[in-house]
């Protein structure tokens, strides 16, 4: 199991991903209204930036292979997968729940959303090409 990031850990070197990292915090500021500064430094590792993932799943969101759609319930998303990923016997929506009994953030719907709306942008201008920012 691998903790995947929505701002990967990367962006904090100094490397060509930072620099791609920060054009991209860049659109987000403009488009989204949330500011890189949420998840400088030692932010990044906040649970709210984080989501336990096998290391396939993991792979598969940071090459945006999948996003998760919000529904009308809190925390609850549908899951979607680009067409021409087949993926026999994942669910088709999920729900993120804590289910210790210290209040763990979970993560943060912007975040999911943002990732989706990048989703979206890559398959219009990709065509679906295998995409990965570094995750």
């Amino acid at each position: 199991m691998q903790f995947a990031s929505f701002r990967p850990v990367s962006a904090n070197s100094m490397t060509l991903i930072r620099r791609v990292t920060a054009n991209t915090w860049g659109m987000l500021e403009d488009w989204a209204g949330i500011s890189s500064a949420t998840l400088d430094g030692e932010k990044i590792n906040d649970l709210s930036n984080l989501i336990l993932m096998s290391t396939e799943v993991h792979e598969d969101f940071g090459s945006f292979r999948f996003w998760f759609e919000p529904t009308d319930q809190p925390y609850n998303y549908n899951l979607h997968l680009q067409k021409r990923q087949i993926r026999f016997g994942w669910a088709s929506s999920v729900a993120f729940s804590d289910r210790s009994d210290r209040g763990l953030p979970l993560p943060e719907p912007r975040f999911l959303e943002i990732h989706a709306a990048f989703e979206g942008i890559l398959l219009t201008i990709c065509g679906g090409m295998q995409m990965s920012l570094g995750y």
